[in-house]
């Protein structure tokens, strides 16, 4: 089981220290999952994931992102969320309702 599944979820709100762009520890996670499904360099927080993207590609994240995170975004809403630190914001609120639903 992935330690990132684990971390208490203030952890992945906090600012990656390493980072430039102040990206919080799930942007982070989730920009180098991007970066392995692409082999590209990683996508910013602010960044478009879906130029040239295909459906599978998606799914891939998504497998990833289920995971490492413990949480199952689905397809279809990280099509929605075209940002990448959209699509962390749509993770976070995700493991935040499935944590109080459990």
């Amino acid at each position: 089981m992935s330690s990132e599944r684990n971390r208490p979820i203030p952890q992945l709100l906090q600012s990656n220290a390493t980072s430039s762009s102040n990206a919080t520890a799930i942007e982070t996670e989730l920009s180098e999952m991007w970066s392995e499904v692409l082999g590209e360099d990683a996508v910013g927080r602010n960044g478009d994931c879906f130029l040239g993207v295909d459906s599978l590609s998606v799914g891939r994240v998504d497998v990833r992102v289920n995971a490492r995170l413990g949480v199952h975004p689905g397809i279809r809403q990280l099509f929605d969320s075209l940002l990448l630190r959209d699509q962390a914001e749509t993770l976070l609120e995700r493991m935040l309702q499935e944590r109080e639903d459990a």
